[in-house]
């Protein structure tokens, strides 16, 4: 399955064969596509019909739940011999993002502040990567033709020394177009806490938190 870099799956979204032009649309303050009677569907319009839909629940759902907020599980523990951190869902660009349960050899996670990260890829789903894709309909004309692919994101649990996160960070954002989103704090082997508050009082947090010092 392909891991294509965010860079490389916008760039991909903008030419052929999608020519999804949401990202100019949504900058105009457009919210809507209105069909008109007697024109065709292109993939153009259906991208951007679409795109637009998701762009601005994510202005709503942004003002509730910043990304990185923990919608559940993602506990870290540790034992003897290895470091865990369960299954669970971020909040990371407007989606909710499961993952998987990641563990590590205890000899090999320092003890110091780390900061546990999920590594958000975009991916661009085809007929070749998921057959399903192909139209399953028998004995018509369209049987067998692929339909429309698939945009997915997925997430990998990595850590990091805590003086070096936000160098990281930056790098791969330029370097290979990956998100990272902070989730925890590990220190000895044994969680700090999560970085975001609880998405149902995420930005309720920080208001409180600006009101205390005002």
């Amino acid at each position: 399955m392909p891991n294509n870099s965010i860079k490389t799956v916008k760039y991909m979204l903008n030419e052929s064969p999608y020519y999804d032009k949401t990202l100019e649309e949504a900058s105009k303050g457009y919210v809507r596509y209105l069909a008109v009677e007697g024109q065709a569907l292109s993939p153009t319009k259906l991208n951007v019909m679409q795109g637009l839909i998701y762009a601005n629940l994510k202005k709503v759902t942004d003002l509730l739940i910043e990304d990185g907020c923990i919608i559940s599980g993602l506990n870290f523990s540790s034992n003897d011999t290895t470091c865990i951190v369960s299954e669970g869902e971020i909040y990371a660009n407007g989606l909710i993002i499961k993952t998987n349960e990641t563990s590590w050899p205890i000899q090999s996670v320092p003890s110091d502040m780390l900061v546990i990260y999920a590594s958000v890829i975009p991916q661009i789903i085809t007929e070749k990567d998921d057959p399903s894709l192909y139209n399953g309909a028998q004995n018509y004309e369209g049987a067998e033709i692929f339909g429309g692919h698939r945009l997915k994101y997925s997430a990998s649990i990595e850590y990091i020394l805590e003086e070096n996160y936000n160098d990281a960070a930056k790098t791969a954002m330029t370097e290979k177009g990956e998100i990272y989103v902070p989730i925890l704090k590990v220190y000895g082997h044994k969680m700090y806490g999560p970085i975001k508050p609880n998405p149902l009082y995420g930005k309720l947090y920080d208001q409180i938190a600006k009101r205390t010092y005002d």
